[in-house]
Formats: structure tokens, C-alpha cells, sequence
């Protein structure tokens, strides 16, 4: 993903190997708060319509939560990436809203 020249459609393979992750990409394309006309039912059209920086702070927050257990000496460092996931949401619903 931090390969300037890696196109969106290389990433949606790569995200095809994850199911949990696919899974994802897909419910955000389709969630609410993009109130999108149609149902997003393929990765390459979810990948392309959230855009790289979206793919990537989900992936990390993805795997952030997985590897942090509830109630782990790493508390301190879930709750900033919570909060950094809440600033991003907030990034993505304010550009949305000017589209």
C-alpha cells in the first residue's frame, strides 16, 4: 500500500485474501454515512470509492484492535488509536459532505 504505484484494483486482491478485511471494506462502502444511491457488491468498486487512505487507516485500526486484547497492559495505546479512528471518520464524513 505505501507503493506510489500500486493501483487500487492490486489492493482489492490483496484485501480478497482476508476475509474478515473484505468484509469490512465492503459493510463501510455500504454503511449510512456514504448513503451511497446503490449497493457497493464488489471490492475493486469498495476500494476505488473509499480511496487509499481509507483502505489503509482500516487495515491498521484492523489489525491494531486484533493484536490489542481487552483489558491488556496496552490500554493506553487502544484508546489512541480509537480516538485517531474517531478523527478519521470525522476527516471522511466532512469531505463527504462537500462532495
Amino acid at each position: 500500500m505505501n507503493d506510489p504505484d500500486s493501483s487500487i484494483h492490486e489492493i482489492a486482491k490483496i484485501i480478497e485474501g482476508d476475509v474478515a478485511m473484505s468484509a469490512k471494506v465492503l459493510q463501510l462502502a455500504n454503511s449510512a454515512f456514504f448513503g451511497l444511491a446503490q449497493k457497493v457488491t464488489t471490492l475493486s468498486n469498495a476500494c476505488s470509492y473509499l480511496g487509499m487512505q481509507t483502505i489503509k487507516s482500516l487495515a491498521l485500526a484492523s489489525e491494531a484492535f486484533r493484536v490489542l486484547k481487552p483489558h491488556s497492559a496496552h490500554s493506553t495505546l487502544r484508546l489512541r488509536v480509537y480516538r485517531e479512528t474517531r478523527t478519521l471518520r470525522g476527516r471522511h464524513r466532512r469531505r463527504a459532505t462537500r462532495k
